[in-house]
């Protein structure tokens, strides 16, 4: 069975798509590299009741693609473009 440490867990009121947004970022305890899945983490980014889930990756791209996330659905977390 998979065990799980959450590293980083939030919710914030989005604006723009008039939902909650969700991102969750959990290590795996007992991962054992594979090819389809040679890094530890997970992520988890939800709006509203749409979720997206993102396995084997590393913390690096799970930032990155946590980010994005947040700047594609929240307003306010980046400049608006002129």
């Amino acid at each position: 069975m998979m065990e799980f440490e959450t590293l980083e867990e939030f919710s914030v009121a989005s604006e723009i798509s008039d939902a909650t947004v969700k991102v969750r970022l959990r290590r795996q305890l007992n991962h054992k590299p594979t090819r389809f899945s040679p890094a530890p983490y997970c992520l988890d980014l939800a709006v509203g009741s749409v979720v997206y889930q993102h396995y084997g990756i590393d913390e690096q791209r799970a930032r990155e693609a946590a980010m994005r996330f947040l700047l594609k659905h929240v307003n306010g977390v980046a400049p608006p473009l002129h």
